[in-house]
């Protein structure tokens, strides 16, 4: 029956109509339980509500694997454990197909009982230890054609019947549904615990290979500029060019580390969330490329009722920092013209950064927040091309969302919506 046992049975259909009232309320219960007990501890609690329920001594769980050829022994009641059986057995997998008729309700996928364990011919004996079986209802619960699980009560001082089998399968039932939802949420916080490791070796893998990285970037410079000033002569016009090359090269390497250390920081090392005024915001932006919008003759033109957000007050201004640098940046025109604009949403706040530049072929506009996917020669536009990819992390990290819309030659709008 459970420790080990088999036990024989006789099949019956699982009759239809109305649960008991108080149905609810015990599901409500075994939820309430859930949330403090583990997976055992919850099975137990559920087959000594049911026992208690069709009064019965015994109870017991299994899972049905899922080759449906074999099942494991998950656990019993407390009265099983404390009163009538010893036999070992918990966790094991065992072969239906060695099974006594215990398991009938597997084979023919509807419940079974049986009243009178003594009298079946073809029932199997019992392992040691395991409790004498006077009579038996087990029950199938069912997923997606599949039985997922047994549940199995013992011993009922008088015989079982159909409102036992109704009762016992709406208990199996709910049963069943927590304990899916408790697998995965069991299953999720290990999986979190795994990123979050995983997201802490990260980071110190990062650490540790910009700093190696860069020490010796730094001696290729300087070691390339002792040897110019070591030279006697000035240099040919070809070694200078080489020494270039190295300096140059040494330079974008460093700024590709740098950058590649921000990404993997965005939301290990970004700071707590607090109301940020985005008015505010942009007109530290407005100041910092102030040089750069004077230079190109910019027109920069910011909504005044830009809203107030919950985020990171840093991270934020790093995205329009970044989305109007880049509207400066890619752009042909005497004037060129960026609008930092607002359209509230029922649930979300729209903000658009608006130029007349030089446009995204919409073939590109997925892979231009890729990592390193530049779409210019670097001599033509200079950058590390992850700066739209650390604006990406940031939006995703404020639960929010980032497109871009654009006509080549006509200009891009860049939208990124906030949670209001």
């Amino acid at each position: 029956m459970s420790c080990t046992g088999n036990i024989a049975a006789e099949s019956i259909a699982v009759p239809s109509g109305l649960r008991d009232r108080d149905l609810l309320a015990l599901r409500l219960h075994l939820i309430e339980y859930a949330q403090v007990a583990g997976l055992d501890d919850l099975i137990r609690h559920a087959l000594d509500q049911i026992t208690e329920r069709v009064a019965s001594p015994i109870g017991f769980y299994h899972f049905v694997n899922a080759d449906q050829k074999t099942l494991s022994l998950q656990q019993w009641s407390t009265r099983t454990l404390n009163e009538f059986c010893q036999a070992k057995g918990k966790g094991l997998h065992y072969d239906m197909a060695e099974a006594g008729v215990w398991i009938d309700c597997v084979r023919e996928k509807k419940a079974v009982i049986h009243n009178d364990y003594e009298s079946l011919p073809n029932k199997k004996g019992l392992p040691e230890g395991h409790a004498k079986v006077i009579r038996e209802l087990v029950v199938p619960v069912f997923r997606n054609n599949k039985i997922v699980a047994i549940l199995g009560v013992g011993n009922k001082p008088t015989p079982y019947n159909q409102n036992d089998v109704t009762a016992v399968t709406d208990i199996a039932e709910a049963t069943w549904h927590i304990i899916e939802q408790k697998r995965t949420l069991e299953e999720l916080e290990k999986s979190n615990a795994a990123l979050e490791r995983s997201n802490r070796e990260l980071e110190e893998f990062a650490y540790i290979v910009s700093h190696d990285l860069q020490e010796p970037l730094r001696m290729v410079t300087s070691f390339t500029n002792l040897l110019k000033k070591k030279c006697d002569h000035p240099l040919d016009e070809d070694t200078q060019t080489y020494m270039d090359y190295i300096t140059d090269g040494a330079d974008r390497m460093k700024q590709l580390i740098e950058a590649l250390l921000q990404l993997s920081r965005i939301t290990t090392k970004g700071s707590d969330f607090e109301d940020v005024h985005l008015n505010e915001t942009l007109g530290n932006v407005r100041h910092d490329l102030q040089f750069r919008l004077a230079k190109t003759s910019t027109l920069l033109e910011i909504d005044p009722t830009l809203p107030t957000v919950t985020g990171d007050k840093n991270q934020l201004y790093q995205v329009f920092l970044n989305l109007v640098g880049n509207a400066i940046k890619f752009n042909h025109n005497e004037v060129p013209h960026v609008t930092v604009s607002y359209k509230p949403e029922k649930d979300e706040n729209i903000l658009c950064i608006s130029d007349n530049g030089i446009g995204i072929d919409a073939k590109h506009f997925d892979r231009i927040f890729s990592v390193f996917q530049r779409l210019h020669a670097r001599k033509e536009y200079p950058g590390t091309g992850i700066g739209l990819s650390i604006v990406k992390k940031i939006v995703e990290r404020h639960h929010g969302r980032i497109w871009v819309e654009s006509v080549l030659g006509k200009g891009s709008q860049f939208y990124i919506s906030l949670p209001s």
